[in-house]
Formats: C-alpha cells, structure tokens, sequence
C-alpha cells in the first residue's frame, strides 16, 4: 500500500489504505479494457479523508459514486480519465463505504472499504 500521486504509487504511508477495484460485470476473466487488468489504483487516507485515484490508462469520461452505506451518504461525480489522477473529500463517517466507476459502455469497476 502506498500514497497515489498524480503520476506513481509511492512509499507507504501509515495513514493510506489501498481499495482494492475490481471488475463487477463484463467478461469473467475479470480483465480491463483493450485485455488490460483493472485500470484503476485507488486508495483512502484516514487522517484527510481524502479517496485518491489514478486511471492507469484513458478510459474516457466516468461517473465515479462514492457512498457511506451505513451512514446513507453518497456523492457522484463525472470525471475525465484522460486527465489520469483525482481526489475526492469524503466526511470519514464511520462505515462501510463503497466506490464505483462506471464507464460510457456500462462497465463497472467497485471497490470498498471501513472506516
């Protein structure tokens, strides 16, 4: 686990928490576009509360949902992948809080965490 900056995955940081993405539809194989693995990095840090992600390749525009399901708190955003690296500021409500990714063809990618 490491801090996610807009161009590498650095040194580990105590405080950062790496959310695992996977593919949640398509095909079984669980690969990427173009055969690629799961092109999304994404990790939480529990002192800024602060959801970082990386596109590791461009993956056009995403809806990104990020949702607290205990607390009933979501918040939707529309990014550009092409731009490579974003971060979101989440309140840090304790729960089970999930990110999903949609892409333009339907696609999903989902990742989760507790705080």
């Amino acid at each position: 686990m490491g801090m996610i900056s807009p161009f590498i995955v650095t040194a580990d940081d105590e405080d950062e928490e790496e959310i695992e993405i996977t593919k949640s539809n398509g095909n079984e194989n669980g690969e990427g576009p173009r055969g690629l693995d799961v092109p999304i990095v994404s990790a939480y840090n529990g002192t800024t509360h602060l959801v970082s992600v990386l596109f590791l390749s461009n993956l056009g525009i995403v809806d990104v949902d990020i949702e607290n399901e205990d607390a009933g708190v979501s918040s939707s955003y529309q990014v550009n992948s092409a731009i490579g690296y974003h971060s979101f500021v989440i309140s840090g409500a304790t729960g089970r809080w999930t990110i999903t990714f949609t892409l333009f063809d339907g696609t999903e990618y989902i990742g989760g965490w507790n705080i």
